[in-house]
């Protein structure tokens, strides 16, 4: 049973503090940055839900007090790279887009600040990264409430002094084929870990942990709270010296099948999965890949001077090494300012008690010397030379640029016992390893492509930059840790070396007596463009990607697109593509567009697909626009349909007489909007996306048109031009389908004007066109079209064959899997069949030979939507498993599902957001009048906006029950895929 996602999340942001901002950075960020959401928010919805953010504990504890829970941080000192941790607890990941930085204290009336205003609300250098993701559990959303308020409220706060941020990236060789299922298994045995060594509460009693899936390179986040800092460190070692053997020994159970599903399985190199010794072998595999750990202490405590008197004893044998990255020739000035600073705080000790100040290390690196202690170690000797920092009046920055602490904790290694002996060539886990190599480009063939570049004449750097792309990819795809968002670039990488080799191919045929076709050859010119394109596209990917990774963790975030990191949705995304692509384009050939994140609409190439992160956030937005993103290339790789759709448009040659005729047509047809490649790709979206639902289509298509900023004018209102295009588009769809769009039917009341305007005329045109033999003629040849491409998916889909039986046999399997207590088989027969005979699939006739087929597949998509609305609305993950037999079509039931399961929780009525034309704010009277009848209302500039807490908690939650899902079905994916890389490049040994 997977765990429930929640409505609440973690948000942990890392910064560093910047100088001579010691005090002032942590009380502006939070007065500034997370006050401010709150007023702001909660004004929002005040009318709706006035405790909104608040929390009164527990009742029955007679605590009564109400405070802040929401975006209200506890906040700690943390030593290494980064100064201070703010840990809060959020409902929304568009907290997480707000750039972390505090905005400007002053009133907006007040425009005469001072220059000495301005001053001090610059803030000098300094970086961040957030980290945030979902948290999973049945009663989880109670606990952190309840762990918040403990640790928030006014009177008798438990707050623990330390805090340890783990961040734990599990092994890909386990977590691979086997997704969600051994990702809980993992998640169970950490909290079994935490919770035996903080197990005695009497001497710890504020000690705890909190877990949260991330969006990160890593899967676990970890946060434990404690007052002694020796747990801390215990279960960090702990956990890093965990195996799969470990999770076997305290719970044995579905270990076999999680072995068996692996990459390390898979790519066994005997194919005996049920072999003792590598079973074996493959139970010693550690449970995590890397950690990244701080180490942390109460921010409000440790800048209190009397810090060390309230620990019992007054002592902390934490040793800690304090680097100081001094201004050349200054070091001088930095050891008086030490010693004065030691000397003021406690006269009766000369500094030299404490630090080694007269014979510093020098130690190379950024940092430059290391001021090593003379005693014992005791952390209060760090606490004293940290008020230095605290204290406004020193000018310590005058002489050094940064300071960085590490904290060592001991620990004792043990000794391996002789019999123990590393893995062998055979174990799995080298096999794996040696298998990776093979997705790798070798040196030859780099040098080769580059000769060849070079016999081209291509440019100096874009060969060069070439050459670039082929190492930044090895060491992606070698790299144990990060190879799993590295195959989302396997297949673009492969498709650069065949565009390079066809290219040089056609060339060397001006050599020979080889037919050649001039006209198709690509110019220096051409060639190269295509080239930059595929380079632009790669670099946007790949940055993301790396960014924040565990090789460049501690960078400043400097992505203008995520302010957090996002590795774990950009390959799930991925993993969605290559299964829709596979699904159409069949999987021999490698289509596996790069999710990026690089500008505010959604736009495709063959190489990428590009999305706003707040359509990554909101899965709808792009379960509907996936498949249309896709098949935009289809004309590359589908060169049947393309001669089809080629050869209907020239039989049927008085089509565009019959469209220049109507004046309407004629502006639409130079306008680019009567065009085959779209009404193909629209009357397959209708099938594949919506199941022939002409109202689920027609929602998702205002719903997101509505909330693309490029379709509106500077004052807020809508472009009629782009308005009048899109209204064509969707009634010529309908039209085809011999559904009406009607005269009542406009989206939202903002729109009524251009409606009325266009509505008729558009109408008119379109029901005369459709009058015409030629255009019945071309759109029912399209359609079939459609409806064969569609039934070769089912085919494949339903491995119907010759024998439509077996096609049942799917369903029955399906049908078993779900279990569903949804509308009998009758109903849903009625109903696609009342779709055949209204000609909504098969125009013409022929339609019955292949309706079991259709009635099969539609009812697997009915059935799916039957039994996972309530999942949605619990927060309950749908895991994919071998039991539903087909990816694609598994993804196909998810995406309808979904779409549908939002369409009916908002009534099937779209909402659009209303914004002061002037401000751009939201009206406040329109967020008071609206009702609790609809989700969220799409906004213009761009996403989504939620009137009512409630309805976004219940969102938040659905949405995450489908990115867990989604993640899952990646990760199980990815094994397939890295395998079906591994067959082409063994049939494919030379690299060509």
């Amino acid at each position: 049973m997977p765990l429930q996602t929640n409505e609440l999340t973690l948000h942990i942001a890392l910064a560093t503090i910047p100088r001579n901002q010691e005090l002032a950075y942590p009380k502006r960020i939070q007065e500034n940055f997370y006050d401010d959401y709150i007023r702001q928010t909660n004004e929002n919805y005040k009318n709706s839900h006035e405790s909104y953010f608040k929390d009164t504990g527990n009742q029955e504890n007679n605590k009564t007090n109400t405070v802040n829970i929401l975006y209200n941080p506890l906040k700690y000192y943390i030593f290494g790279n980064y100064d201070i941790a703010f840990i809060s607890l959020v409902d929304s990941y568009k907290f997480a887009q707000k750039l972390f930085t505090p905005k400007s204290k002053s009133d907006e009336n007040n425009k005469n600040e001072s220059e000495e205003d301005i001053d001090h609300e610059v803030l000098n250098p300094h970086s961040f990264q957030v980290l945030t993701g979902m948290v999973s559990g049945q009663d989880e959303s109670n606990f952190l409430r309840n762990f918040f308020f403990e640790r928030l409220r006014d009177k008798d706060c438990k707050i623990s002094t330390f805090v340890g941020i783990c961040n734990l990236k599990i092994n890909n060789g386990l977590l691979v084929g086997t997704g969600y299922f051994f990702y809980k298994k993992v998640l169970e045995h950490i909290k079994k870990i935490v919770s035996n060594i903080l197990v005695q509460q009497q001497d710890d009693p504020s000690a705890i942990s909190l877990t949260m899936q991330s969006f990160s390179w890593f899967e676990i986040s970890l946060i434990i709270f404690s007052d002694k800092p020796e747990r801390i460190s215990k279960i960090i070692t702990k956990l890093r010296e965990q195996k799969l053997d470990n999770i076997a020994q305290i719970d044995s159970s579905d270990i076999d099948d999680i072995i068996k599903s692996s990459i390390y399985a898979g790519v066994d190199a005997t194919n005996n999965k049920e072999d003792k010794y590598r079973i074996d072998q493959i139970m010693q595999s550690h449970i995590f890949a890397d950690t990244h750990s701080y180490f942390g202490v109460n921010y409000d405590q440790f800048k209190d001077k009397e810090f060390m008197k309230n620990i019992p004893g007054g002592k902390l044998d934490l040793k800690a090494e304090i680097e100081w990255q001094v201004k050349p020739g200054h070091l001088a000035n930095l050891v008086d300012i030490i010693t004065k600073h030691l000397k003021h705080i406690d006269p009766t000790k000369e500094p030299e008690k404490y630090y080694n100040l007269k014979h510093p290390y020098l130690i190379t690196g950024k940092t430059d010397y290391y001021i090593a202690e003379k005693e014992s170690p005791d952390f209060g000797n760090t606490h004293k030379l940290f008020q230095i920092f605290f204290d406004e009046e020193t000018r310590i920055y005058d002489y050094v640029k940064k300071v960085k602490t590490n904290i060592q904790f001991q620990h004792e290694v043990k000794i391996l016992p002789e019999n123990d002996k590393p893995f062998s060539e055979n174990s799995p886990q080298f096999v794996f390893r040696k298998k990776l190599k093979q997705l790798a480009i070798s040196p030859k063939q780099i040098n080769d492509i580059n000769s060849k570049l070079k016999a081209l004449k291509v440019s100096r750097q874009i060969r060069s930059k070439i050459t670039k792309v082929f190492y930044n990819y090895n060491n992606g795809i070698l790299d144990s840790i990060l190879f799993v968002y590295f195959t989302d670039f396997t297949g673009f990488i492969d498709s650069v070396i065949k565009l390079i080799n066809k290219t040089y191919s056609d060339w060397k045929k001006l050599f020979s007596d080889e037919p050649f076709d001039t006209e198709s050859s690509l110019s220096v010119k051409d060639f190269e463009d295509s080239l930059k394109k595929m380079l632009s596209d790669f670099e946007e990917a790949y940055e993301i990607r790396m960014l924040n990774c565990y090789q460049f963790e501690d960078i400043s975030d400097f992505d203008l697109d995520f302010n957090s990191s996002i590795q774990q949705i950009l390959t799930t995304y991925s993993g969605v593509a290559t299964s829709v692509s596979n699904l159409f384009y069949g999987e021999t050939v490698v289509v596996a567009p790069l999710i990026q994140l690089n500008d505010n609409t959604t736009v495709a190439n063959y190489f990428s697909i590009n999305y706003n992160v707040y359509h990554l956030l909101s899965p709808e937005f792009v379960f509907f626009t996936i498949t249309k993103e896709v098949l935009n290339q289809y004309k590359r790789d589908d060169e049947y349909i393309k001669k089809r759709i080629s050869n209907i448009i020239q039989i049927e040659k008085g089509f565009y007489s019959e469209i220049s005729k109507d004046e309407f047509l004629a502006e639409m047809h130079v306008s680019g909007q009567i065009d085959f490649d779209y009404l193909y790709i629209d009357f397959i979206r209708f099938y594949f996306i919506c199941n022939c639902d002409i109202k689920l289509f027609e929602y998702w298509f205002w719903m997101y048109n509505l909330q693309n900023a490029s379709m509106y004018e500077k004052v807020g209102i809508i472009s009629e031009e782009h308005f009048k295009k899109e209204l064509f588009r969707l009634m010529f769809l309908a039209k085809s389908y011999n559904y009406l769009i009607g005269e009542n039917d406009c989206p939202v009341p903002e729109l009524q004007n251009y409606w009325d305007k266009h509505f008729y005329k558009i109408s008119k045109s379109i029901s005369e066109f459709f009058k015409s033999t030629e255009a019945l003629l071309v759109i029912k040849g399209l359609k079939e079209l459609v409806i064969l491409k569609m039934f070769t998916v089912t085919d494949k889909q339903m491995d119907i064959k010759d024998d439509p039986a077996t096609g049942e046999a799917l369903y029955e399997v399906w049908k078993k899997k779900l279990n569903p207590q949804g509308p009998p088989t009758t109903i849903l027969q009625e109903s696609l069949t009342k779709k055949a005979a209204d000609n909504i699939f098969f125009p013409g006739g022929n339609f019955y030979t292949i309706l079991p087929q259709y009635i099969n597949w539609g009812q697997c998509l009915e059935y799916f939507y039957t039994t996972s609305k309530e999942k949605f609305r619990k927060g309950q993950c749908i895991l994919y498993d071998s039991e539903y037999k087909k990816p694609g079509m598994f993804i196909n039931a998810l995406m309808y599902s979904y779409l549908k399961f939002l369409y009916e929780e908002n009534e099937g009525k779209v909402h659009l957001l209303r914004r002061n034309w002037e401000d751009g704010h939201p009206l406040k009277c329109f967020i008071e009048s609206e009702q609790d009848d609809n989700i969220y209302s799409v906004d213009q500039t761009g996403g989504t906006f939620f009137y009512n807490p409630k309805r976004l908690n219940s969102y938040f939650k659905s949405r995450n029950s489908i990115l867990q899902s989604l993640w899952h079905f990646a990760m199980i994916q990815k094994k397939d895929q890295v395998e079906t890389f591994l067959k082409i490049k063994s049939a494919n040994s030379d690299g060509k």
